[in-house]
Protein backbone atom coordinates (compact mmCIF):
# COMPACT_ATOMS: atom_id res chain seq x y z
CA UNK A 1 0.00 0.00 0.00
CA UNK A 2 1.55 3.42 -0.80
CA UNK A 3 1.19 5.98 2.32
CA UNK A 4 -1.05 8.86 1.89
CA UNK A 5 1.07 11.67 2.91
CA UNK A 6 -1.34 14.15 3.43
CA UNK A 7 -1.87 12.08 6.48
CA UNK A 8 0.48 11.77 8.89
CA UNK A 9 -0.31 8.43 10.34
CA UNK A 10 -0.59 4.92 8.06
CA UNK A 11 -2.66 2.03 9.47
CA UNK A 12 -1.23 -1.60 7.90
CA UNK A 13 -2.94 -4.74 8.74
CA UNK A 14 -0.46 -7.77 8.83
CA UNK A 15 -0.72 -11.49 8.61
CA UNK A 16 1.62 -13.75 9.34
CA UNK A 17 0.16 -17.03 7.17
CA UNK A 18 -2.69 -16.49 4.63
CA UNK A 19 -4.02 -20.31 4.71
CA UNK A 20 -5.86 -22.08 7.63
CA UNK A 21 -7.85 -24.86 8.46
CA UNK A 22 -11.60 -24.08 9.66
CA UNK A 23 -10.02 -25.44 13.63
CA UNK A 24 -7.39 -22.56 13.24
CA UNK A 25 -7.27 -19.19 15.07
CA UNK A 26 -6.40 -16.16 12.73
CA UNK A 27 -4.80 -13.51 13.98
CA UNK A 28 -3.36 -10.01 12.57
CA UNK A 29 -1.60 -7.18 13.42
CA UNK A 30 -2.44 -3.51 13.08
CA UNK A 31 0.34 -1.15 13.16
CA UNK A 32 -0.24 2.58 13.06
CA UNK A 33 2.65 3.94 11.74
CA UNK A 34 3.96 7.59 12.29
CA UNK A 35 5.32 8.91 8.38
CA UNK A 36 4.80 12.62 9.28
CA UNK A 37 8.17 14.64 10.32
CA UNK A 38 7.06 15.48 13.80
CA UNK A 39 5.57 13.72 16.68
CA UNK A 40 2.10 12.79 16.45
CA UNK A 41 0.24 11.31 19.85
CA UNK A 42 -2.62 9.11 19.41
CA UNK A 43 -4.57 6.86 21.08
CA UNK A 44 -2.80 3.64 21.66
CA UNK A 45 -5.35 1.45 22.73
CA UNK A 46 -6.87 0.67 19.55
CA UNK A 47 -9.96 -1.50 21.23
CA UNK A 48 -12.44 -3.48 19.17
CA UNK A 49 -15.95 -1.50 19.57
CA UNK A 50 -19.07 -1.75 17.82
CA UNK A 51 -19.35 1.22 15.72
CA UNK A 52 -22.66 2.17 17.25
CA UNK A 53 -21.17 3.28 19.91
CA UNK A 54 -22.66 6.66 21.93
CA UNK A 55 -20.49 9.67 20.95
CA UNK A 56 -18.91 7.59 18.01
CA UNK A 57 -16.09 6.48 20.23
CA UNK A 58 -15.27 2.88 18.33
CA UNK A 59 -11.69 2.69 17.86
CA UNK A 60 -11.39 -0.07 15.67
CA UNK A 61 -13.59 -2.17 13.15
CA UNK A 62 -12.21 -4.87 10.61
CA UNK A 63 -14.22 -4.95 7.56
CA UNK A 64 -14.59 -8.37 6.16
CA UNK A 65 -15.82 -9.90 2.46
CA UNK A 66 -16.89 -13.52 4.03
CA UNK A 67 -17.52 -16.23 1.14
CA UNK A 68 -20.53 -16.86 -0.35
CA UNK A 69 -22.89 -18.82 2.13
CA UNK A 70 -20.90 -17.27 5.16
CA UNK A 71 -22.61 -15.53 7.70
CA UNK A 72 -21.23 -12.49 9.59
CA UNK A 73 -21.28 -13.47 13.24
CA UNK A 74 -19.74 -11.81 15.72
CA UNK A 75 -18.67 -12.43 19.38
CA UNK A 76 -19.63 -9.94 22.16
CA UNK A 77 -17.90 -6.71 21.44
CA UNK A 78 -17.40 -4.50 24.91
CA UNK A 79 -18.57 -0.86 25.30
CA UNK A 80 -14.60 0.50 27.14
CA UNK A 81 -15.92 3.76 27.24
CA UNK A 82 -13.56 6.59 27.00
CA UNK A 83 -9.79 6.35 26.73
CA UNK A 84 -8.03 6.88 29.37
CA UNK A 85 -5.10 8.97 30.14
CA UNK A 86 -2.38 6.13 29.62
CA UNK A 87 -4.44 5.41 26.76
CA UNK A 88 -2.71 7.83 24.89
CA UNK A 89 1.39 8.05 23.90
CA UNK A 90 3.34 10.29 21.30
CA UNK A 91 4.95 8.16 18.31
CA UNK A 92 8.01 9.75 17.23
CA UNK A 93 8.77 10.14 13.29
CA UNK A 94 9.02 7.38 11.44
CA UNK A 95 7.81 5.20 14.78
CA UNK A 96 4.99 3.00 15.34
CA UNK A 97 2.75 1.20 17.38
CA UNK A 98 1.09 -2.15 16.93
CA UNK A 99 -2.01 -4.38 18.62
CA UNK A 100 -2.30 -7.48 18.05
CA UNK A 101 -6.21 -9.61 17.39
CA UNK A 102 -7.38 -12.72 17.26
CA UNK A 103 -10.16 -12.65 14.92
CA UNK A 104 -11.97 -15.85 15.11
CA UNK A 105 -12.23 -14.64 19.05
CA UNK A 106 -14.73 -11.88 17.61
CA UNK A 107 -15.93 -13.13 13.91
CA UNK A 108 -17.21 -16.68 13.01
CA UNK A 109 -14.84 -17.74 9.79
CA UNK A 110 -15.36 -21.27 9.35
CA UNK A 111 -16.59 -21.51 6.34
CA UNK A 112 -13.96 -22.75 3.30
CA UNK A 113 -13.16 -20.06 0.78
CA UNK A 114 -11.54 -16.72 0.61
CA UNK A 115 -11.48 -14.04 3.27
CA UNK A 116 -10.62 -10.48 2.49
CA UNK A 117 -10.29 -8.09 5.33
CA UNK A 118 -9.37 -4.16 6.09
CA UNK A 119 -9.23 -2.51 8.87
CA UNK A 120 -10.43 0.83 10.32
CA UNK A 121 -8.37 3.31 12.64
CA UNK A 122 -11.01 5.87 14.58
CA UNK A 123 -10.47 8.28 17.21
CA UNK A 124 -12.37 11.17 18.40
CA UNK A 125 -10.66 11.83 21.64
CA UNK A 126 -7.73 14.19 21.48
CA UNK A 127 -6.87 14.00 25.38
CA UNK A 128 -7.42 17.87 25.66
CA UNK A 129 -9.18 16.77 29.38
CA UNK A 130 -5.21 15.46 29.65
CA UNK A 131 -3.40 18.15 28.29
CA UNK A 132 -2.45 16.35 24.93
CA UNK A 133 -3.51 17.23 21.20
CA UNK A 134 -3.81 13.92 19.82
CA UNK A 135 -4.87 13.34 16.32
CA UNK A 136 -8.50 13.00 15.31
CA UNK A 137 -9.42 11.49 12.30
CA UNK A 138 -10.14 7.65 10.85
CA UNK A 139 -7.53 6.15 9.01
CA UNK A 140 -8.09 2.74 6.48
CA UNK A 141 -5.58 0.34 6.16
CA UNK A 142 -4.70 -1.98 3.60
CA UNK A 143 -6.33 -5.28 2.48
CA UNK A 144 -5.17 -8.92 2.96
CA UNK A 145 -7.06 -11.93 1.77
CA UNK A 146 -6.88 -15.47 3.18
CA UNK A 147 -8.17 -18.92 2.70
CA UNK A 148 -9.77 -21.21 5.02
CA UNK A 149 -9.85 -24.94 3.96
CA UNK A 150 -11.50 -27.78 5.68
Amino acid sequence: MEPNKEQPLELQLEISDTNFSVQDKISVALILKNQSGTPVTVNKRMSINPEDMPDKLWEVRFDIVFPPGEREIRGSLINRGRPGQDDFMTIQPGGEVRQSYTLTDWYWMRLPGTYEITAVYHNVVDGSQFGLSAWTGEITSNSVSLTVSK
